[in-house]
This record gives structure tokens, sequence and C-alpha cells, in this order.
């Protein structure tokens, strides 16, 4: 069941410690969960944890989202062009 694939997620997930946040997003039959895993459980994001998620949970399963915290800078810098 799905306790038992939470469990080898969660040794996927510490297999590979790192410093990014993990948010799991659960499709039910009529709902969308979406759930951030706590600081102890952050991740490197390479190619290793994708091709353990991807065996674990199927191909499609994994994503990469990268939140970017210089959007800042770069509106400054393309201003100045204008």
């Amino acid at each position: 069941g799905q306790e038992s694939v939470m469990n080898s997620l969660g040794q996927v997930v510490n297999r590979h410690p790192g410093d990014v946040a993990v948010i799991l997003h659960i499709e039910g039959p009529d709902s969308f969960d979406e759930i951030i895993l706590n600081d102890e459980f952050n991740v490197d994001p390479g190619v290793g944890l994708e091709r353990d998620v991807e065996s674990l949970l199927g191909p499609g399963s994994y994503r990469v989202e990268v939140k970017r915290d210089k959007a800042k800078e770069r509106e400054t810098w393309k201003s100045k062009g204008s």
C-alpha cells in the first residue's frame, strides 16, 4: 500500500542527503495534495536521486523545481538596457 511506498521513498531520500527541500505531490481520486517534508529529509537533487525515485515510482514521477532568489538583480539588469 501507500505506507510501504512512503517507507521506500524515505530510504531513497536518505541515500541522497543535501540541502534541497522535498515536496511530494500526491494525486488522489478527487484531490491533489502537496506535502513538504521536514528539513531532515532534504536532498541533493542529482541524477542518482532521480533514477532511484523513478525506479520506485515509475517514469515521470520525479521533477526538479529550482527556486531562484536572484530575480530582483535580473530585473534591475534588464531595466538598464531599455
